[in-house]
């Protein structure tokens, strides 16, 4: 079975990676602290549109930066999409207790297409 290189983000809001206090990307472990500004648009989430406020999707939208963690898997979303889900989840929780913040815990997976844009398929969007 062919790997698909597949990604998991969460949007992060810390001051000094939105200032330009540090530089990015930042890794940790697997896990990068990037830029995802313009990624998200509304229109990946369409599927979610009758589940979702339409404020949380917004809000994905203007996210600047977030933790993201590269793997690859099969077509058959399985273990390999719920580790990295846990693993993101695990790095927001210690974040916060670092530096609290009230940013709900919300985590967007997709594979990049061959045309250079993303197919999102799954997302735990806190509303």
């Amino acid at each position: 079975m062919e790997a698909i290189e597949k990604y998991s983000v969460t949007p992060i809001s810390f001051g000094d990676f939105e200032n330009g206090g540090l530089e990015l990307p930042f890794s940790l472990e697997g896990i990068r602290v990037d830029s995802i500004e313009g990624l998200l648009r509304p229109e990946h989430f369409a599927v979610w549109k009758h589940f979702v406020s339409g404020d949380s999707v917004d809000r994905l939208g203007r996210a600047k930066v977030a933790l993201v963690h590269r793997f690859a898997s099969g077509y058959v979303m399985g273990k390999d999409e719920e580790d990295s889900k846990d693993l993101l989840l695990k790095a927001f929780v210690c974040l916060r207790i670092v530096k609290p913040t009230r940013t709900p815990f919300s985590l967007v997976q997709y594979r990049a297409t061959k045309d250079g844009n993303i197919d999102v398929f799954s997302a735990l969007i806190a509303g």
